[in-house]
């Protein structure tokens, strides 16, 4: 059997750029890397987001940000007169409670989300449990679309009153509006992210939650950045973010990070990922808003997308040619020249 090609390939994040080698034959995981995968799901809880969920969330966010740049560009009579920004909700329980935190989750959590959608049209949408000191769970959500204080609190403290959980405040006070959310709008710029994974994927201090600590809504649960092969173009683009001298490189056999907080948004690049990002997010916006789909077809565009030779076309032919022939070229062009010197 041919030894397989090996191609380079780029993910452009906000804060970094990584740059691989990727395979063009699927390779099937042996019995004693099945079996350590096993072991490492099994670790120890200790309340806290793995480092691999924070990447997820990181990554997701970053997709999403892209989305609603990229709605709001659209002319004003395309999407309704709206414009679509993320906001940053905390709801919290008003006294001390025996539901477990799946419970919580079960009747108030998801039952607040119902309610979103019905009577806010939210769809899309991301929440992380955290637990207070006084052992009740409170959750972090982040939607994308401006809901007014009003209506968040008059939603939950409703749910919070029909599960009892408004009963000891509504002896003390005579009524159920609580002051038990808040809500905050985020700007949609280049520091959003940043915020909303400093905010939603803080530490827990040991404390354990029940069940799941995080999801995101199932239109957005596989979103990813998609994989670029290189091309001269790329290669130039980050030769100039090396020039600039405000990065950091890490450099390993079979891939590569460049860390370079000062990045502009790629979709802003005219270049070939600039232009690739663009053209894949822009689909992705037109399904999510325009045609409104559900995330079966998401999930489909994006196995499709993701598949790693997806932009083969928009490669130069001559360093497709060559990258697709010659094993050893393909190694030198992803280690060689300014961009990867150490």
């Amino acid at each position: 059997m041919d030894e397989p090609i090996l191609l380079p390939f780029v993910k452009v994040f906000d804060d970094r750029i990584v740059n691989f080698l990727s395979s063009t034959r699927c390779r099937h995981m042996t019995v004693d890397e099945l079996e350590k995968l096993d072991i490492n799901r099994k670790k120890t809880y200790n309340g806290e987001l793995s480092k691999r969920a924070v990447s997820h969330i990181r990554e997701v966010f970053q997709c999403w940000s892209y989305l609603l740049k990229l709605y709001n560009e659209l002319p004003i009579y395309n999407r309704g007169g709206y414009y679509k920004k993320f906001t940053f909700i905390t709801l919290t329980i008003s006294q001390k409670t025996a539901m477990s935190d799946k419970q919580v989750k079960k009747s108030c959590l998801e039952l607040f989300f119902k309610r979103l959608g019905y009577q806010f049209d939210v769809v899309d949408y991301f929440w992380r449990a955290e637990k207070q000191k006084n052992g009740n769970i409170h959750f972090h959500i982040v939607v994308d679309r401006w809901i007014h204080k009003e209506y968040i609190s008059r939603i939950w403290n409703e749910i919070q009153r029909d599960n009892g959980l408004l009963d000891n405040y509504f002896k003390v006070h005579g009524h159920y509006n609580a002051p038990s959310t808040f809500i905050e709008g985020v700007e949609n710029d280049v520091k959003a992210v940043d915020y909303l994974v400093k905010y939603t994927c803080k530490g827990a201090n040991g404390l354990k939650v029940g069940g799941r600590l995080y999801s995101f809504s199932s239109r957005l649960l596989h979103l990813r950045l998609p994989s670029y092969m290189l091309d001269f173009q790329t290669s130039d683009y980050i030769d100039k973010i090396k020039g600039s001298g405000d990065f950091k490189l890490c450099c390993s056999d079979y891939f590569n990070i460049l860390y370079c907080p000062g990045k502009k948004c790629v979709l802003d690049e005219q270049n070939g990922v600039g232009s690739y990002y663009r053209r894949v997010f822009s689909e992705l916006r037109d399904l999510f808003y325009i045609k409104k789909v559900d995330s079966s077809i998401i999930d489909d565009y994006l196995s499709n997308i993701n598949n790693g030779l997806s932009n083969m076309v928009a490669v130069e032919p001559s360093v497709a040619a060559k990258t697709c022939t010659d094993r050893q070229l393909s190694i030198e062009f992803w280690r060689g020249g300014v961009l990867y010197d150490s």
